[in-house]
């Protein structure tokens, strides 16, 4: 079944060393939206590739490929304009659809370039490009300015669920701070498959299935 993880407060997708979610590539439909994400180190969400491989997922042009979440292509082009008070940016994905674009900022990036150690800022519709099908594009003005260093990065939530966070963005010349961790993580805080989910918001390592897999502490 189709799953919601919504949540708020730093720590609900906590420290440990695989991914923060991790959707499994027959997971369909599960969006997450409101959830502050720690030192995880995988990607805070993984859209796993068929056998369960981690690890940052490519776009493709058009979106059309499929498995977990569908694939839903993240957000590109991430821009923090000088003085940090907006943030703009362009999807590229399949038409005539609606996506909401979920904004997260926070301290430090995934060593990755993908998420990291973020919190919900904002969030809002994209935008359709009308002479580019596919194509959409997003603005937030944050009316403050974010701290020195801070990083942005930014997911799409579309139909068939939400994608993996976008590469972070700093102001022009900052070089962003990392956490610490790898680009594909062994294990996973969060797991989504099909039939049951739950969210975890302690150290201990915990994996969450929306499907046939089990729940650990």
């Amino acid at each position: 079944r189709n799953v919601a993880i919504t949540a708020s407060g730093i720590g609900n997708v906590t420290p440990n060393g695989g991914a923060g979610i991790a959707v499994e590539p027959s997971a369909q439909g599960n969006k997450f939206s409101g959830n502050a994400f720690g030192q995880n180190g995988g990607l805070g969400i993984d859209l796993l590739e068929p056998g369960n491989i981690p690890g940052v997922t490519l776009n493709d042009t058009g979106d059309a490929d499929s498995g977990a979440n569908g694939q839903q292509n993240f957000p590109v082009e991430l821009i923090l304009f000088p003085e940090r008070t907006q943030v703009e940016g362009t999807l590229r994905s399949t038409p005539n659809k609606t996506f909401r674009i979920n904004l997260y900022t926070g301290p430090k990036c995934h060593p990755c370039g993908f998420g990291g150690e973020v919190a919900p800022l904002a969030t809002r519709d994209a935008d359709p490009v009308l002479d580019r099908p596919g194509e959409y594009t997003f603005g937030f003005d944050l009316g403050v300015s974010l701290p020195v260093g801070a990083v942005v990065t930014a997911t799409a939530d579309g139909p068939d669920g939400t994608s993996e966070f976008s590469a972070c963005a700093t102001e022009f010349g900052v070089t962003p701070t990392t956490v610490p961790g790898t680009c594909a993580g062994a294990s996973s805080t969060t797991s989504t498959s099909s039939s049951s989910t739950t969210t975890s918001s302690t150290s201990a390592p915990t994996t969450t299935s929306i499907g046939p897999t089990t729940t650990t502490h």
